[in-house]
């Protein structure tokens, strides 16, 4: 039986839990995967809406969907350059994710 304490050590609180929910909720569309792995991709590190729209069969607001909702959960930066939206990962809070997730660590090799 799992002890009822937060402070046992790998078991999220609560409060963890939801910020790693909504980090997966984020991630948990094709779309929104792709977005990181092409600006994660990207020489410079970073992407503008116009750069990434090619590579979907969307619109240009439907795309500004994902990006609003990846931005919302603190996977990207948007910075503004004039008429610019560039994109960029925000590495910390994928690190979290990874960090948190159940059983990391715990394999050597697969």
């Amino acid at each position: 039986m799992v002890a009822h304490d937060n402070a046992v050590h790998g078991v999220l609180s609560c409060e963890e839990a939801a910020t790693l929910a909504a980090l997966c909720h984020a991630l948990a569309h094709p779309v929104r995967l792709q977005i990181v792995s092409l600006i994660q991709a990207a020489a410079e590190g970073e992407c503008s809406q116009t750069e990434l729209l090619p590579y979907f069969p969307i619109s240009q607001p439907a795309l500004r969907k994902h990006l609003v909702v990846l931005v919302d959960a603190g996977i990207l930066v948007c910075d503004r350059r004039g008429n610019w939206a560039w994109y960029r990962l925000q590495l910390p809070a994928l690190y979290q994710l990874v960090q948190r997730l159940p059983g990391n660590g715990s394999y050597t090799s697969i």
